[in-house]
């Protein structure tokens, strides 16, 4: 039998789960590069994981709450290394001071 997604992590109320795990984490160490990697990556999935087929309902979520985007554009600056695409404008940067 095929299982989606990894291990106890199945459903989109799972992966929200696994976010306020990973929030609890960075509210912890700031600073933890791994926590806010962790983190960031998993908010900005969830819309994927809420609407897997269907791309107008996905970018509606983007749309309507600018976190999300803050979040996209984090995770995919540290995903990519690079924030390329043209969508990702919320974010001047990120460091640890």
């Amino acid at each position: 039998m095929k299982r989606r997604g990894l291990f106890n992590l199945q459903t989109p109320l799972d992966l929200l789960s696994k976010a306020e795990h990973d929030l609890v984490r960075l509210r912890r160490d700031p600073t933890d590069a791994y926590a806010a990697f962790d983190f960031f990556v998993a908010v900005r999935h969830l819309p994927d994981w809420l609407y897997p087929s269907d791309k107008s309902l996905r970018k509606a979520l983007f749309e309507k709450h600018v976190e999300l985007r803050i979040a996209r554009h984090i995770a995919d600056g540290s995903k990519h290394f690079e924030a390329t695409h043209a969508q990702n404008i919320q974010v001047a940067g990120t460091s640890a001071e």
